[in-house]
């Protein structure tokens, strides 16, 4: 099901005057409803065009968690955590691959992106198959996988491998320190332009809150608050010359993409210690939440179940909050539109910097 995000700038007087979002909605309780939780983990991941692997993790979670199943427990959550990790690090090399303007792109770079692709998505099958089957060994191609992708960053991306990368960011001073690859000629390209775009406070997603019962659900997923990656990354020392010189601005979140690339393939190497990626836990009453990490940001799945069958399930996806009118997309609110290619190329910066899985499109209406 395809879930195409609308950005509707509204112009008055050669400025944009306000901002409209149209995003579908499912409704996710009317097409769960009286499913068992063995076919609502099978269809929900259906449901969604995009994080795939984090949307089966989370219903995963959520009706495991409802139906008081404990089999496997750990090793069903390896395996999910191992998947949603890898679908990370391919929607963000995705999505920064394909973000490039056409003068930083070869067709080297496009070839070595589609085969690496093609094996990610390969694996991610037989993955699947795998916890299917109740088998928990990873496929014998999983440390090439990861090979191939670290290889593809170094010739694109980072210039050298993650983990030197990572190094590098760390004593970073300029950013004519790191190597002119396609994807940093083009984020160094941002912050030279707009090293203001998109900068904005917001508050972070309290998730504590919502575990200890003090925030209601209907608080929490109506808010815009800070959910997308940056709230993993901000507090990394690699992102330290970035934060100082330019905020949370749409050049610094690219980054701070980059960043979870950068250690999440330092993760799976086994170099690297992180949070849980997979959380599940009981709020609001009889309610099994589930909270994945994705490329996204933060991904909430909440489920209610009365003798084995769904009765109540609720998604909140990162992109709720990444792209809410009142998020930093308010910040294109009094930017000059007379040059509607310069306001059409800030806008696409701004909403790649906030969400790398979402596809989008951007009108211009003139208001009277």
């Amino acid at each position: 099901m395809k879930r195409e995000l609308t950005l509707i700038l509204k112009i008055r007087d050669n400025h944009v005057a306000r901002i409209l979002i149209k995003l579908p909605r499912i409704n996710t309780t009317k097409l769960l409803s009286k499913h068992t939780i063995i076919e609502g983990q099978r269809l929900l991941p259906s449901l969604f065009s995009v994080c795939a692997q984090a949307q089966g993790a989370a219903a995963w979670g959520a009706l495991v968690c409802s139906g008081g199943n404990s089999d496997d427990l750990k090793e069903h959550e390896m395996m999910h955590t191992v998947a949603v990790q890898i679908e990370s690090i391919q929607e963000n090399l995705r999505s920064l691959t394909f973000s490039l303007p056409d003068t930083l792109r070869d067709m080297a770079m496009m070839g070595h992106f589609a085969k690496t692709w093609r094996e990610s998505t390969q694996f991610l099958g037989r993955l699947q198959q795998a916890m299917q089957q109740d088998e928990f060994i990873f496929p014998d191609s999983f440390r090439a996988l990861l090979g191939a992708w670290d290889d593809f960053c170094e010739a694109y991306i980072f210039g050298v491998h993650s983990e030197q990368w990572l190094k590098k960011m760390e004593a970073l001073q300029t950013f004519s320190d790191l190597a002119p690859t396609p994807v940093l000629q083009w984020v160094r390209g941002i912050a030279q332009e707009m090293p203001e775009l998109g900068r904005m406070i917001t508050e972070p997603l309290p998730l504590e809150s919502y575990r200890r019962g003090t925030m209601r659900w209907e608080h929490l997923i109506s808010q815009p608050f800070e959910a997308g990656t940056w709230l993993r990354i901000n507090q990394e020392p690699g992102m330290a010359f970035v934060i100082d010189r330019f905020g949370n601005s749409a050049a610094s979140r690219i980054v701070g993409r980059l960043v979870d690339v950068a250690r999440t393939l330092t993760m799976l190497f086994g170099d690297y210690d992180a949070e849980p990626w997979i959380k599940t836990y009981r709020s609001d009453g009889d309610f099994c939440v589930a909270e994945v990490q994705c490329a996204r940001g933060v991904l909430l799945h909440r489920a209610k179940v009365e003798n084995n069958h769904i009765v109540s399930y609720n998604v909140c996806a990162p992109t709720d909050w990444n792209l809410h009118k009142n998020g930093a997309l308010s910040t294109l609110i009094g930017v000059a539109a007379a040059n509607r290619d310069r306001l059409y190329r800030h806008a696409t910066w701004l909403v790649q910097s906030l969400d790398p899985c979402v596809a989008f499109s951007i009108e211009m209406d003139e208001e009277k």
